[in-house]
């Protein structure tokens, strides 16, 4: 749905619900561990997205985490993921 709208070069990776068996790296298990266990499936959805997206653009895996004072994240290679997180659908770009 969201590639039919974004210019070219933009990677998109949508869900429709939660990725139930996402997986947090051990950087951003730190940063959610004393959440609520829905805030938790969020947290990994949206990284999952995210980390998709980043993969089409030929980028490995790493961590995104929140930028200076919870700021919008980013990638070391400049990429700023923006996600999205409302149900039932989750999103990154």
């Amino acid at each position: 749905m969201l590639e039919q709208i974004l210019p070219a070069g933009v990677a998109v990776e949508e869900v429709f619900g939660d990725v139930p068996d996402a997986k947090l790296l051990p950087e951003e298990e730190a940063v959610i561990a004393t959440a609520v266990a829905r805030r938790r499936t969020e947290f990994a959805t949206a990284r999952a997205c995210a980390r998709a997206a980043l993969a089409r653009l030929g980028e490995p895996a790493v961590p995104i985490l929140a930028g200076a004072k919870g700021a919008q994240a980013s990638s070391p290679w400049g990429w700023t993921p923006s996600r999205t997180t409302r149900s039932p659908m989750a999103s990154s770009a």
